[in-house]
């Protein structure tokens, strides 16, 4: 099965370290965060426990009453994107994308400056699903920033750009983080380039067979609009 994959590259482990020395400091901070969510936002409490027991038959009910809260309730949706339950993070993702119109800019927000690697690359993921004519500018201005992880998990984005001048670096992505997913996108999306190093990424850890099984229908191909593919039909 398809499944993320967060390990550590060495330069993650780096940064790790470097913020262990500000935990105190890190730690202080985000009960500051939790007291004033607790306090202010006592009513959201039973929608937010629905989505920590992933409540799916409670979805449509959970969505409507948290638009009635408003800009309140994109914090700590955005917070649960970095849950330890998958299913949670797709079910908060999920909702983000039904109250988009007030969700667009603390996601982007989020994606760009927040500290937590699995926040900013499920913010990614969520906002793949925007049809806003300032995603471009977005996701540009995380490829300045050389967010690798926010980088990879956009890499259908900048595969659909075929822009020349993004080859190379999302190359060196693919040996920085060494992710299978990359390569199998790489593989089938009509760069060459992208192609080989997907192969050689493939051959050095001996899954050279395992690239050549796979099927290459619903891949974004080298330079076509992401929008031509289902999953980019989101909200307008």
């Amino acid at each position: 099965h398809l499944a993320w994959n967060f390990t550590m590259s060495s330069l993650q482990a780096a940064l790790g370290l470097a913020q262990l020395e500000r935990i105190d400091e890190l730690m202080e901070k985000r009960r500051k965060n939790a007291g004033y969510y607790t306090e202010g936002l006592k009513e959201l409490e039973e929608y937010l426990d629905d989505i920590r027991s992933c409540r799916f038959d409670c979805f449509f009910e959970t969505r409507d009453a948290l638009m009635k809260f408003g800009e309140k309730a994109v914090p700590p949706l955005i917070d649960l994107l970095g849950h330890f339950n998958e299913q949670v993070r797709l079910l908060a993702s999920d909702i983000l994308l039904n109250i988009h119109a007030i969700a667009f800019n603390p996601l982007v927000e989020a994606m760009l400056h927040n500290p937590s690697m699995i926040i900013r690359t499920m913010v990614a993921f969520t906002l793949m699903g925007f049809d806003n004519p300032k995603i471009h500018e977005v996701f540009w201005k995380a490829y300045e920033n050389k967010d690798w992880d926010v980088i990879s998990q956009l890499s259908w984005y900048f595969i659909s750009q075929g822009r020349e001048d993004t080859v190379d670096t999302l190359i060196q992505i693919l040996e920085k983080i060494d992710s299978e997913r990359l390569a199998y996108d790489f593989c089938q999306c009509g760069n060459q380039k992208l192609h080989e190093a997907s192969v050689k990424w493939a051959q050095k850890h001996g899954r050279r067979k395992w690239l050549d099984r796979q099927l290459q229908a619903g891949k974004p191909k080298w330079g076509e609009s992401p929008f031509a593919y289902p999953w980019f039909k989101l909200k307008t």
